[in-house]
């Protein structure tokens, strides 16, 4: 429970960071510890990592919900390569300020560590989680609604299931 909580948390902060970025891109240039010592200012260039956030916090929290591991590697994906590229910055040319070296450290490459661990430690899912799930809980609203018994539908999706991971 505390693992699928943090996992939240990052992409909470994941998503929070997305919305700073692309809500107030000159601030978040200003504001955040060596991002102009990286070259000048280019409100387009922090937009779109602004909306690479985004989907990284989506599809984290997508998978979190859903328990699919692989979901949230994915919407790992960005930050991690972000964070291995700082970590190359750093290895080469070190941190232009202490403030800096605490944003690299504290808010780029430590959280994406931590949470690709926690990913990892997510146990893989199986039959009856995920979209699964999703589907049978359709189903049954479904049955609910129209006073229709569905049964035949949820062995033929529980058959396909099996059938497509063998």
């Amino acid at each position: 429970m505390i693992q699928r909580s943090l996992l939240y948390l990052g992409a909470v902060f994941y998503l929070l960071n997305g919305v700073r970025m692309i809500a107030d891109p000159q601030g978040f240039f200003d504001g955040t510890a060596g991002v102009s010592a990286t070259g000048g200012y280019n409100m387009h260039f922090i937009v779109d990592i602004g909306f690479a956030f985004l989907v990284s916090a989506g599809a984290m929290a997508a998978g979190v919900w859903l328990r699919q591991r692989s979901l949230i590697l994915a919407g790992l994906a960005w930050p991690v390569l972000h964070a291995a590229f700082h970590t190359a910055g750093l290895a080469m040319h070190g941190a232009v300020s202490g403030a800096a070296w605490v944003v690299e450290t504290g808010g780029v490459i430590l959280p994406a560590l931590v949470l690709v661990v926690l990913a990892l430690r997510v146990p893989l899912a199986g039959l009856g989680t995920g979209m699964p799930r999703l589907v049978h809980a359709g189903l049954r609203r479904f049955e609910a609604q129209w006073s229709y018994d569905a049964a035949y539908l949820h062995r033929l999706s529980i058959r396909c299931r099996t059938a497509c991971a063998s």
